[in-house]
């Protein structure tokens, strides 16, 4: 490092200034010299010329060598004294200068190099010395901060970590919310694939699913054309990474697959160019599998141009996406599952109802017609009375066949109304089944359109079991609104039931629970045998309470 020699301390010399005489008596006090060599921080006694006039046995080990007699030059350039942002020091802007043109300098960093050639952080202090109003010196106290200062990057650094902890909590638990939101599989998919390339900043994000001996790709977002993936399968035994993925369950990194390893040289030599176009461009490539209660669903595949890009750290938060997504898959896809088979229950439904009404209408026209035929044309009674007969079955079946209709296009209900809807119900049924039903609908609530729907089926399944099971003479239908809620009321006079038993309507009544649950609302049913039923349903037009409405 340099270190100059030290030199013999000199003499004061004859006709010295009397305050260096004073400093040199102070120096070699024994009550001076105790407190200062007592010290646990490093002291330093300059005269005001600068040199080292008394080092303390801190300050000797702290630097590695005495600096006794050393200027304060020397004791800049030997240390190599820095200012704690690593840029040199000059010896007119360090602290003991500036403490000898009078200013006091208080807790400033430098950073020194001792005799070892170790780096070391020093907390320094220096205040200038007077007598008789007179600057004689300058002491300069100093300690290590180096500890302190370790100390506090590792503080920083694990603020640092835990505030990226949380803003990646806060990103999980804002993923979990929108995944949650969202039940049709297409914008499930977009909306994770687009998360995990703007969390993880990767190239591309693509899902993969099992169907068989092959893997299908569900969703893709990347560099690839969405022409080029779509309707992308490949056998199994093509893709190492999703073999791999299901072998461990867990994270798998490729660090580059232009390297020597197993499953980077069984990437290049695929022969399915599918599976390379899919990865174009990319070197680091992650595996990552989508579970739902320990049952392996899939995978998410992420690249990257880079190698060597994804971290355990990335892989760690990719996983906690992951099971979010993955559960939000499943769910989406059993509501497809369940959409696809209310769909078709709704179709052999409608059929069963062309089956029962429109076509039985027809039929008994057709044969009207052809009765009427067969009758002598001076047989003007008789014919008036078939030709009734077959208006009336002409009526029943478009009234019928705009019920089906309104049915099949709900877009009409929110240019109708919902109090139209329930009319053109009531019509249907009291033509198809000859039956006495009172409608005291009201004017047309202000309510959304998706509960509008909701009370449509409900009143529609109410109004059908009435008719079918409950041999009543007498039904009807009551659409009422308050402040706070909207309620439909179906009442028949029929031979009732006890609900907690086993009945032909009762699947329609579970239908009808899952409806009013949608909306949070609450359907009840009070029946007895022989005592008719009322079917109520309940929906909340504010934060009120529902509660149980007296018979």
């Amino acid at each position: 490092m340099g270190i100059p020699p030290t030199r013999p301390r000199e003499k004061p010399e004859q006709g010295m200034p009397p305050q260096i005489d004073k400093l040199e008596h102070a120096r070699q006090t024994s009550e001076s010299r105790g407190v200062i060599h007592a010290m646990v921080d490093g002291v330093m006694i300059y005269d005001n010329s600068g040199c080292v006039q008394q080092a303390n046995p801190a300050a000797v080990n702290l630097l590695g060598f005495d600096p006794t007699a050393w200027s304060l030059a020397d004791a800049i350039r030997s240390l190599n004294a820095r200012r704690w942002d690593g840029q040199p020091i000059s010896v007119s802007h360090s602290p003991v200068a500036r403490a000898l043109r009078g200013e006091t300098v208080t807790n400033e960093r430098l950073i020194l190099t001792n005799a070892q050639g170790q780096d070391f952080t020093i907390l320094t202090s220096a205040s200038p010395l007077f007598m008789n109003d007179r600057l004689v010196g300058v002491v300069n106290v100093f300690q290590d901060f180096s500890e302190r200062e370790h100390l506090m990057r590792q503080l920083q650094d694990q603020a640092a970590e835990l505030a990226g902890r949380t803003r990646e909590l806060t990103s999980l638990l804002e993923i979990s919310r929108s995944f949650a939101s969202i039940l049709d599989l297409d914008p499930l998919l977009a909306l994770v694939l687009g998360q995990l390339q703007v969390i993880i900043n990767c190239t591309g994000a693509a899902i993969f699913v099992p169907d068989g001996d092959d893997i299908v790709m569900l969703g893709y977002r990347g560099s690839v054309s969405q022409d080029q993936v779509r309707g992308f399968r490949a056998p199994l035994c093509e893709s190492p990474l999703y073999q791999k993925v299901v072998q461990q369950k867990e994270p798998v990194i490729i660090s580059d697959l232009a390297n020597d390893t197993p499953l980077s040289a069984a990437y290049r030599q695929l022969a399915a160019t599918e599976v390379k176009y899919t990865l174009d461009g990319a070197r680091s490539v992650m595996g990552v599998p989508l579970l739902v209660a320990g049952r392996l669903i899939g995978m998410l595949r992420l690249d990257r141009a880079e190698p060597h890009f994804f971290t355990p750290r990335h892989a760690e938060f990719a996983l906690a996406i992951a099971q979010h997504a993955a559960a939000a898959i499943e769910n989406a896809r059993l509501y497809e599952n369940k959409q696809r088979i209310v769909a078709l229950e709704e179709r052999q439904r409608l059929a069963r109802e062309l089956h029962d009404s429109v076509s039985q209408s027809l039929y008994g026209i057709v044969l009207g017609v052809h009765a009427a035929r067969k009758m002598p044309t001076d047989d003007r009674d008789r014919i008036r009375d078939t030709l009734d007969y077959v208006l009336t079955q002409a009526e029943t079946a478009l009234t019928e066949m705009r019920a089906l209709i309104f049915e099949l296009r709900p877009e009409t209900l929110a240019r109708e109304g919902l109090v139209t809807a329930l009319d053109r119900q009531a019509a249907a049924i009291r033509l198809r089944y000859c039956i006495d039903l009172t409608t005291e609908l009201g004017v047309e609530p202000d309510i959304p359109l998706d509960m509008k729907g909701e009370l449509y089926r409900i009143g529609q399944e109410a109004l059908r079991n009435a008719a079918k099971h409950a041999k009543a003479t007498h039904l009807s239908l009551r659409l009422y609104s308050g402040p706070d809620e909207i309620g439909l009321e179906v009442i028949d006079d029929g031979i009732g039931f006890d609900p907690s038993t086993p009945f032909p309507g009762h699947l329609g009544l579970e239908s009808m629970r899952e409806r009013a649950a949608r909306r949070n609302g609450r359907l009840e049913v009070m029946s007895a045998p022989g005592r008719g039923t009322r079917i109520c349903v309940r929906f909340l037009l504010s934060s009120t309470v529902l509660a149980p409405r007296p018979l």
